[in-house]
């Protein structure tokens, strides 16, 4: 891969190769935009682009001309680089972020991971750019999640910031660019990235392989980036809303037995338990777009129609709009580590209360 192949990200990669062949990039870069649009595969593209073994001449000559300013790709630093080991290009990120990628949370491994970026890190990152490149042309610095640097992190950065080593770049990257302190803020060039049209995510996801249905249920679930819909193409299955339904459609029933529904649920992955919770979303939000619209090619749910239309048919705005705010807040509190089995019960009675009492 490399910066051609950033989907829809146009300006942002507009504005670097233009840097790149004028030779006037900045030391310090800050990406933002929302998660899984693209910034962090921009970051690394870039260090590769600037130390590419075979088109890196061009850079360091300025002889790009008409040539495309990219990296080659295959050439061995391109590859180290894409590998994580190019002893020129180190990227940080919170403990937890870095367990995740080695270990999915295996069975039985209790250590809780920091959600921080640690102040050893950056001072292992300085010392290891205090020195010239090793075999590139430019020092990269790639700093994920910028925004979770704790008060020392970033006051150590900060030195790093104002006296950048020669021929070091540094690249910050954050959804949440409020929480940086603005003495990072302004030593920073800014690059907004924005959110892909649907259009071109499912287009990606056909080119992968994955059924035009499959693809066109990714995108519409990725709000935009392209991260959550290969995360949803691994994850988000049919299964989840088989789930959900059964205990939606179980809210209907006079006597039904709530415990039993739950507890099987509930004992599942978290991973499937938040599928559940995204899939009552899900559904709720097509019942009301529906029922405002009456247009079935906003739905997402495509194979679910007619039950669509029969339950907006049925239910207020107000009881679809009450029962989508069950579902979130009992996402909400699961995710504060609440008893997940009570929770389920909660909700359901919720339901209850909201779908057939009133």
């Amino acid at each position: 891969m490399a910066l051609k192949d950033v989907l829809g990200q146009d300006r942002p990669i507009e504005i670097l190769k233009k840097s790149l062949r004028a030779d006037r990039l900045s030391h310090a870069y800050l990406f933002v935009g929302e998660e899984g649009i693209g910034k962090a595969f921009t970051a690394i593209n870039l260090a590769k682009a600037l130390n590419c073994e075979k088109k890196g001449d061009f850079l360091e000559h300025g002889l790009y001309g008409d040539e495309e300013i990219d990296s080659c790709d295959n050439c061995s630093s391109c590859i180290e680089i894409d590998k994580g080991i190019h002893p020129d290009v180190l990227v940080i990120k919170p403990e937890s972020d870095r367990k995740k990628e080695i270990d999915q949370k295996k069975e039985g491994n209790k250590k809780k991971e920091s959600d921080e970026i640690k102040i050893e890190q950056i001072r292992m990152a300085q010392e290891r750019f205090s020195l010239r490149a090793l075999r590139g042309r430019r020092k990269v610095m790639i700093i994920d999640n910028a925004h979770t640097m704790n008060i020392s992190s970033a006051n150590a950065l900060l030195k790093t910031l104002e006296e950048p080593t020669e021929g070091t770049i540094i690249i910050l990257i954050s959804s949440v660019p409020s929480l940086l302190p603005e003495t990072i803020l302004s030593r920073c060039q800014r690059i907004p990235f924005g959110l892909l049209r649907k259009e071109v995510i499912e287009g990606f996801l056909i080119s992968r392989g994955l059924k035009k249905d499959e693809a066109y249920l990714a995108a519409s679930l990725s709000d935009g980036r392209i991260g959550r819909a290969l995360r949803r193409e691994e994850v988000m299955t049919l299964e989840g809303r088989d789930n959900f339904l059964t205990l939606f459609n179980s809210v209907k029933e006079p006597f039904f037995n709530i415990s039993p529904l739950t507890e099987g649920i509930a004992k599942g992955e978290e991973e499937r338990l938040g599928e559940v919770f995204d899939w009552g979303e899900i559904w709720f939000r097509d019942i009301v777009v529906f029922k405002v619209t009456g247009n079935y090619d906003l739905l997402i749910n495509q194979d679910k129609k007619k039950e669509i239309k029969d339950i907006s048919e049925r239910l207020s705005l107000n009881q679809l709009q009450d029962s989508f705010r069950v579902i979130y807040e009992t996402a909400k509190f699961i995710k504060l580590r609440a008893n997940k089995h009570l929770a389920l019960d909660v909700m359901m009675i919720r339901l209850v209360e909201t779908l057939v009492e009133n």
